[in-house]
């Protein structure tokens, strides 16, 4: 594994790459599935909505990963890290999804598809449509771990047991380790496949997905090494972030777009 090859377009950073390649390969899943489950062409416009909630995101997870490694402390400034959107792939998309996803579809619908041209969208089309979204939110953190690989940032705790693994694109890392990055993977692939038989079965899945990305980060943030994160209760602010948006999921799943219609 190597971090940056050279290509014939010039260096290339497969870390950004790899995200990169995530956000094209969701966009197209999700357009196909919109006009495969909806049968009108119309509502990929609403696809735009998931491309402004990713570029919201990027500032949402550098906010998340400034505060838990010190910004509230007073070790880091908020305002520069998410200005400078550092790791902006961590949790962002999900973190924004489940707080400006919704609002955002339902105000693109009204702006393009109420306001600007004479079209009427079934409250039960924005609920399908947000549950394709969610569907293909595992894919896209698949390739952010991917990412983190070939960068080998965001690694496990020291580990010398059964698969651990070295991180020989990070020079600072002298260990093995362990291979949270492919726990995190694993993860997302089950979820993957529990959503999308949840979704062929007629059900929501907005809210599963929440729930299964919040268990997922807070466990794999007891196997990440992160000396800078600032603990209360023996767990991290993204842990803390977690246990909000596993709330979050119940709330959807109990009450809100989880609900049969």
């Amino acid at each position: 594994m190597i971090g940056i090859i050279n290509s014939p377009i010039g260096l290339l950073d497969l870390y950004e790459v790899a995200i990169k390649a995530g956000v094209i390969i969701v966009l197209i899943v999700q357009g196909v599935l919109i006009k495969y489950e909806t049968g009108k062409f119309r509502y990929l416009i609403l696809g735009g909505s998931y491309i402004l909630t990713l570029y919201l995101g990027q500032y949402f997870s550098a906010a998340v990963r400034c505060i838990n490694d010190g910004a509230l402390d007073g070790r880091m400034k908020l305002a520069d890290a998410v200005l400078r959107r550092t790791g902006s792939h961590f949790m962002g998309h999900i973190i924004s999804v489940s707080l400006v996803y919704l609002p955002i579809l339902w105000l693109t619908n009204f702006l393009i598809l109420e306001f600007i041209y004479p079209y009427h969208t079934e409250k039960s089309v924005l609920l399908k449509i947000a549950d394709i979204t969610a569907l293909t939110l595992p894919l896209q953190h698949i390739f952010n771990r991917l990412g983190c690989l070939f960068r080998g940032c965001c690694y496990g705790i020291p580990y010398e047991g059964i698969l651990s693994m070295e991180l020989p694109n990070n020079k600072d890392i002298d260990f093995r380790v362990f291979p949270n990055h492919f726990f995190e993977i694993l993860c997302m692939v089950v979820l993957f496949v529990f959503a999308a038989i949840m979704h062929r079965e007629g059900k929501h899945v907005f809210g599963i997905v929440l729930i299964g990305f919040s268990v997922t980060f807070f466990i794999s943030e007891f196997l990440t090494a992160n000396p800078a994160a600032v603990k209360h209760l023996h767990l991290t602010y993204i842990q803390f972030f977690c246990l909000a948006e596993g709330f979050a999921g119940v709330l959807y799943y109990k009450f809100g777009i989880d609900q049969k219609e």
